[in-house]
């Protein structure tokens, strides 16, 4: 399983949120209009798999730890 299963993760792109251990600890996610990473290459995962793949951060962002979800553009 993976590390968002195991945490009862709950990604709400309309809020702007990400809740973890059922609701327990939550934050607010960045402006979409603000890019905050991006893959070097253009990138295909299937369904249902994980993948490790190269990205880039703006220098303000650091090297801490981030987790990262995908992001659907409204249509």
């Amino acid at each position: 399983m993976t590390f968002l299963t195991n945490a009862q993760a709950n990604i709400d792109l309309a809020k702007g949120e990400i809740t973890l251990y059922d609701g327990l600890v939550g934050a607010n996610l960045v402006n979409p209009e603000e890019n905050l990473l991006r893959t070097v290459d253009a990138v295909w995962v299937p369904a249902r798999s994980e993948a490790l793949i190269p990205v880039t951060v703006p220098f303000r962002h650091g090297s801490g730890l981030s987790i990262i979800g995908p992001y659907v553009f409204p249509r």
